[in-house]
Order: C-alpha cells, then sequence, then structure tokens
C-alpha cells in the first residue's frame, strides 16, 4: 500500500512540475510576441527607425516587470511597396551568448 501511495505521489509530482514548465514556456512566448509586435508598431508609426545598415542593434524593452531584448531587420519583397519586417525576440543580450 506505502508502495503505491509513494508511485502515484511521484507522478503526480511530475505531472505537476511538467504543467509549471508548460505554463511559464507559454506565458514567456506571449510576452515575447507582445514585445514583437510592439516594436513594428513603433516602425509604422515612425517613433522607431531601423538601422539603415546590415549591422545588428540590439533594444531592451521591459513588459511585466522582465526585461527584454530585441532586434528588427527590414527585408524587401517581391512587391517594391511592401517590405518585410523580422523582430527577434530573447530573454537575454544576444551579444553575451555569442561568444
Amino acid at each position: 500500500m506505502l508502495v503505491l501511495v509513494s508511485v502515484a505521489l511521484t507522478a503526480v509530482t511530475g505531472a505537476i512540475s511538467h504543467q509549471a514548465r508548460t505554463i511559464k514556456y507559454l506565458q514567456d512566448k506571449t510576452m515575447a510576441t507582445m514585445v514583437a509586435m510592439q516594436a513594428v508598431n513603433e516602425v509604422h508609426v515612425g517613433l522607431l527607425v531601423p538601422p539603415s545598415d546590415a549591422r545588428n542593434q540590439y533594444y531592451q524593452s521591459t513588459m511585466l516587470n522582465h526585461v527584454w531584448y530585441w532586434d528588427l531587420t527590414v527585408q524587401a519583397t517581391s512587391h517594391a511597396h511592401i517590405k518585410k519586417i523580422v523582430v527577434r525576440v530573447f530573454t537575454y543580450h544576444p551579444t553575451d551568448h555569442e561568444r
């Protein structure tokens, strides 16, 4: 009987741990999407001018007490009047991990 209870508790603990990791992942993914959309909106309204050269310029935003790092590039498309905006969002400063 005691073995059965310990196996059941181990399974429940594992399930709760997995669920907590999943919730954290979804929260981070949602927040990163919000940071990226904010960057795109700033470009659209003219508050942010993307760098004209190919070098990466990293930006920093704080949202819900968490610091996010991001960069953006503007790429040409097959249509001359439409540009593609690519935003990459990081939970760490990218230059810290490039070494």
